[in-house]
């Protein structure tokens, strides 16, 4: 049989309090969904905001006029960056 692409694999187990077991139904049921999908939908909402907070930077004003100024105009490369970047190019040769 095909697998469908919205086909559910994986599970997630997990122990909870009564209590909160309970809180997690109530709310399931005023939304009208499973359980499951309540925990799923909202764990996912959160995960994704978690994600894109750490992967997120935000600058002051001053901070960004500083860094755009390194970007445009970066400094000279030091001897010891130019000595690391010929050890890179000798362990990483490009395929040209």
């Amino acid at each position: 049989m095909p697998k469908l692409a919205h086909q559910k694999e994986e599970r997630l187990e997990l122990r909870i309090r009564e209590k909160d077991k309970e809180a997690l139904e109530k709310a399931a049921s005023l939304n009208g969904i499973s359980v499951s999908s309540f925990v799923v939908m909202h764990a996912l909402k959160a995960a994704k905001k978690e994600i894109t907070s750490e992967q997120t930077i935000s600058l002051s004003e001053k901070d960004a006029e500083i860094f755009l100024s390194a970007l445009e105009n970066p400094p000279k490369p030091t001897k010891f960056l130019r000595k690391s970047m010929k050890d890179f190019a000798k362990k990483h040769p490009t395929k040209d």
